[in-house]
């Protein structure tokens, strides 16, 4: 017989072999280690549910920290500019309406002197200064006998060139203008030129013409006349830019009107919406207590997880009170499943109201209903987001809480595994070895047994042996 092995036990019955011990031991594995082993799977369902629901609440959280963000109230769409008139509005700019007309643009300084044949040729008879004049400034340009157009040029863009550009143009075969044209618009940015020391040749200066005459822009702003060095004109009304495109020749009135610009809020709403919608879903299935449903949920009778809900619906149906606004009212709604929808066209009818309400009640803040009465607002998102902050926070949220709660037990379970399932094989170990010395007795019995019973046989036979 093999070392360990258990061939028979019971007289050389068989009844009680190796097979005998295995089964003993694989019903007390079912009874006392499949148990555990079932905890412990159940465990790592539950620890998966807690992450994903995790992930899907932090995604919710994102899209209402973005309807929390006063940031998002601040963008502006402008509408009534016409070939005449452009406006832009800065972020947070006032909501406003004005009217623009008789817009009239400012120009530069042009200057043309008169013609000349050869750019190289030289423009005075001797030594002196020109002087330059622009918005108050002089410059005084050093010339020689020797300076030519082009020389001349360079030196005033190298004196001046911070205000006026000069340049030598071509105009025709053979003919050659130097053209002075200020940088600037505006009625100061007239340029004149003095021939100081009177050494320049006098057809430069006598013949230049003003081909264009610095001027002011003007214009009527709600009927007011303005005036304004630039064409560009920013100091009306703060993050309001307007500029003046042309001279209105038609007498038509831009009027513009700077609104909010809700679609990105809409948007906002929507996509919370399709997020929370989501995170239900999974809660549905993991709370689920009724089997025509679907199968039983992980945490079904879970007062924690099933109380996550009610919670976030209470905020998003609570009206505030010194208000009486509610989201329903800007298009938010519950279904009868449970799951969201948002109408923008009931947020765009509510919204016109009183457009003043919409940031400080969805994000905080102050403001002015249409009888002057101010109110301030913790805002509804903020709230909601504080409250699903206390289920994601990575230190000490719900989830969290929860996911440490599991694991510490799945160590547990583990470790309870662990040691139930030494103390079995300890103990199938010790009968083991218990079965394998009854196996050794009882065969050396069989073999005792058969001898004598060979002799009995024999002496009853009138046998010996021998």
């Amino acid at each position: 017989m093999a070392t360990g092995a258990v061939s028979s036990l019971g007289i050389g019955s068989g009844v009680l072999t190796s097979s005998v011990i295995d089964q003993l031991k694989s019903a007390d594995t079912a009874n006392v280690i499949t148990p555990i082993t079932n905890k412990i799977t159940a465990n790592m369902q539950k620890q998966q549910d807690i992450n994903l629901l995790q992930s899907l609440a932090t995604s919710f959280g994102s899209s209402v920290s973005s309807l929390s963000s006063g940031s998002l109230y601040q963008n502006r769409t402008v509408s009534g500019s016409n070939s005449d008139v452009s406006v832009t509005a800065s972020s947070g700019t006032d909501i406003q309406n004005f009217s623009i007309s008789n817009t009239k643009l400012a120009t530069s300084d042009v200057i043309q002197s008169s013609t000349f044949a050869d750019p190289t040729a030289t423009v005075a008879t001797g030594s002196g200064n020109l002087n330059l004049n622009i918005n108050g400034k002089d410059y005084k340009i050093p010339y020689t006998a020797s300076t030519t157009y082009q020389d001349l040029r360079s030196a005033i863009t190298d004196a001046a060139g911070a205000d006026v550009k000069a340049s030598v143009l071509q105009t025709g075969d053979s003919a050659y203008s130097l053209v002075l044209n200020s940088n600037s618009t505006g009625k100061n940015q007239q340029i004149t030129l003095t021939d100081l020391d009177g050494q320049m040749n006098t057809n430069l200066l006598s013949g230049a013409t003003h081909i264009q005459s610095a001027s002011d822009a003007s214009f009527l702003y709600n009927g007011i006349s303005i005036t304004r060095s630039s064409n560009t004109i920013t100091d009306l009304s703060s993050g309001v830019t307007i500029n003046l495109l042309a001279n209105d020749s038609s007498g038509t009135a831009a009027n513009i009107s700077i609104t909010q610009n809700t679609q990105p809020i809409k948007d906002a709403m929507s996509s919370m919406a399709t997020s929370y919608n989501t995170m239900l879903k999974q809660l549905q299935t993991l709370t689920n207590s009724n089997t025509a449903n679907g199968a039983i949920g992980d945490y079904s009778g879970d007062s924690t997880i099933n109380g996550i809900d009610r919670g976030i619906k209470n905020i998003l149906t609570s009206v505030d009170p010194s208000t009486g606004l509610g989201l329903t009212q800007y298009g938010l709604n519950i279904n009868s499943d449970g799951t969201l929808s948002f109408d923008s066209t009931a947020f765009d009818t509510q919204n016109a109201v009183n457009p003043n309400t919409l940031a400080s009640y969805f994000s905080g803040g102050t403001s002015v209903d249409t009888k002057g009465k101010s109110t301030t607002s913790v805002g509804v998102f903020n709230t909601l987001y504080s409250d699903l902050n206390s289920l994601t926070n990575s230190t000490n949220g719900t989830f969290t809480n929860l996911s440490t709660g599991l694991t510490t037990q799945a160590a547990t379970l583990q470790a309870n595994k662990t040691k139930a399932t030494d103390q079995l094989n300890a103990r199938y170990a010790t009968l083991t070895s218990k079965f394998i010395a009854y196996d050794s007795m009882i065969s050396k019995l069989n073999n005792s047994f058969a001898s004598l019973s060979q002799q009995i046989s024999m002496a009853t036979n009138g046998t010996t042996s021998g």
